[in-house]
């Protein structure tokens, strides 16, 4: 009988040894559940914040874990490859804004042998593509202007020379005439050259609104 009690009693005692250790696995299951949770939404917190500032036009965000332990050294690898993954795309963009920057500030300076050459990820690829096409046709635009003030100004060398050639009476028989409004004085038409200056200026607007269209496009 004796025995027997004992027996019931070791039985007992070991059913609520068994019973404490599984409350007591719980309850640390439910720390280190708190624990992560709160971790991550601490981190959560800083990303969020990082992401308004970035939204807000602010590039200079540093974002770090906070230092983990073994509960919560998986949540933290997750959010520092996410961390990365941002600081990258930020200083992509950072570089892009610079490159861009010092690419106006040269054309600003009446430089125009610029032009962005390494590549551009994604979508700002169509951002290098536009900025390369202006400058092209800036270049393009200021070539023939200079070659278009050459004969514009070639052509009023002759426009120059036309009064005193024609009182000599050597226009008379190697110009046309036309009537000048002047009572007293016969001009000659415009140079060939000053014509040619001229329609190259009007076909030069014509070109640069049309790239500047195709810039806008892309």
């Amino acid at each position: 009988m004796c025995s027997k009690s004992l027996w019931i009693r070791h039985r007992l005692r070991k059913r609520l040894d068994s019973k404490k250790r599984q409350q007591e696995n719980r309850l640390k299951k439910q720390k280190i559940k708190e624990k992560q949770t709160n971790y991550q939404s601490n981190e959560v917190r800083k990303l969020i914040a990082s992401l308004e500032q970035l939204a807000n036009g602010h590039l200079s965000i540093n974002v770090k874990v906070e230092d983990e332990d073994e509960d919560t050294q998986t949540i933290a690898k997750n959010f520092e490859k996410i961390y990365t993954s941002l600081e990258s795309t930020v200083n992509a963009i950072k570089s892009y804004i610079d490159e861009t920057s010092q690419i106006l500030s040269a054309l600003a300076d009446k430089n125009l042998d610029v032009s962005i050459r390494r590549e551009y990820l994604g979508d700002f690829a169509q951002m290098k593509q536009s900025i390369n096409v202006f400058t092209d046709a800036l270049n393009e635009i200021f070539i023939e202007m200079g070659a278009s003030s050459q004969e514009i100004a070639a052509g009023s060398n002759e426009v120059q020379a036309y009064p005193s050639l024609y009182q000599q009476g050597l226009l008379s028989r190697q110009v046309p005439l036309k009537k000048s409004h002047h009572p007293c004085m016969k001009f000659p038409i415009k140079p060939s050259s000053m014509l040619k200056g001229q329609q190259r200026l009007r076909t030069l607007q014509v070109r640069f609104v049309t790239k500047l269209k195709v810039v806008k496009v892309r």
